[in-house]
């Protein structure tokens, strides 16, 4: 395959998501065998989640995700495998980070991810107003 200048693998190959993109800012405590991280989500879905970093793991790493969904009590904990890499500066249209398949559940988590991401697309929160402030802004929560 041969890849023009500018083109990603993603617009070569095509979107091959499988499960609806929920944007959605959560706090996600993750680890690799090395190192603890704390960072916010860009999206999540049934099938993963796209963690903002400056400094992504390195494709294939498996690592280990906590996190709590909106109106649910419980935190979310299971095992995840880096899929996508998206260096800073790589991508006019993607922010830095890592995209996470899911790969196993603590008992009860991915019944909550279900729920929850079932409930966002039969009921999308309704689009901001032209200059009202967004609630899923980038910036650290406290400043």
């Amino acid at each position: 395959m041969n890849q023009k200048s500018g083109e990603s693998k993603k617009e070569i190959l095509g979107d091959r998501r499988i499960h609806p993109r929920i944007p959605m800012r959560l706090s996600v405590k993750y680890s690799s065998a090395k190192e603890f991280f704390v960072d916010y989500s860009n999206n999540i879905s049934v099938g993963g989640i796209f963690i903002r970093t400056l400094e992504p793991a390195e494709f294939g790493t498996k690592v280990l995700i906590e996190f709590t969904l909106p109106e649910i009590p419980r935190k979310v904990k299971g095992l995840g495998e880096v899929v996508r890499v998206v260096r800073a500066g790589s991508s006019e249209r993607d922010p830095a980070g890592m995209g996470i398949k899911f790969l196993k559940f603590d008992p009860g988590s991915e019944e909550h991810i279900r729920k929850f991401i079932s409930v966002q697309v039969k009921n999308p929160p309704p689009a901001a107003k032209p200059g009202a402030p967004s609630t899923s802004g980038t910036q650290e929560e406290g400043k």
